[in-house]
């Protein structure tokens, strides 16, 4: 007997800090992220053999400059836009040094390939530097420190001055690390953005609870393939 089938595992997780109830993080700029992805084994349906859901832990959150640009760079960057500018800019500075070692420009017009390449390269950067200084010192949401509680099978609370609000497991789209941040996305361009060190030695602990109840508010999904199965009788 035959059979065809396919399965393919769901839960992709990327994770941290606040965009909305802790503010809206809508940006360009650029950081290497490594997407929190959880374990083959943690995509599975929870079972008999895996551990009691029950953590819950919380940690104070208090948001830095450093820490707001490293995410607003990985955010412009992961975009196809972001991603466009650094390919023109390095096209622009190629360009130039190749036509001037093959002679068909001059120093002066080299050159100005180069600041060129320079302006495609620099320009996010710079508005995003400039876009978080204005942040920090007019938002509101990123001066005041905030109260966040990861639990298992529930969300994410946030609590911040008089107001709390919860994110349910199953509307985090993503959750991305970044080199200062975690970053948990629950909408397109809103994501609670948490610096690093505002975990201390919890960081494990809460990396583990985000990874598996992305992975548990996902479980995997059967995609039958299309041919079909078919049994054949015994012959002689």
């Amino acid at each position: 007997a035959q059979a065809a089938g396919t399965a393919q595992a769901a839960g992709t997780a990327q994770a941290a800090g606040t965009a909305q109830a802790a503010g809206t993080a809508q940006a360009a700029g650029t950081a290497q992220a490594a997407e929190i992805a959880p374990a083959d084994k943690a995509a599975k349906a929870p079972s008999a053999s895996m551990p009691k859901l029950d953590a819950s832990e919380k940690i104070t959150v208090e948001m830095t400059e450093s820490a707001l640009f490293d995410f607003f760079l990985y955010h412009a960057y992961s975009k196809f836009n972001g991603f466009l500018i650094n390919i023109l800019g390095f096209a622009v500075f190629i360009l130039g040094v190749y036509s001037y070692v093959t002679n068909r420009i001059d120093g002066l017009t080299c050159f100005l390939f180069v600041i060129f390449s320079v302006l495609f390269l620099g320009s996010t950067p710079l508005q995003l530097k400039f876009k978080v200084k204005k942040a920090m010192r007019e938002e509101e949401v990123y001066r005041t420190p905030m109260e966040f509680t990861f639990t298992d099978l529930k969300g994410i609370t946030v609590d911040q001055a008089d107001s709390s609000k919860l994110y349910l497991w199953k509307d985090v789209a993503r959750a991305a690390v970044t080199p200062k941040t975690i970053a948990i996305y629950v909408g397109k361009d809103q994501a609670l953005i948490i610096p690093k060190q505002c975990f201390g030695s919890k960081f494990l602990i809460i990396y583990q609870i985000i990874a598996r109840n992305i992975a548990i508010s996902r479980p995997p999904k059967i995609k039958a393939n299309s041919s079909k199965s078919t049994v054949k009788p015994l012959t002689k």
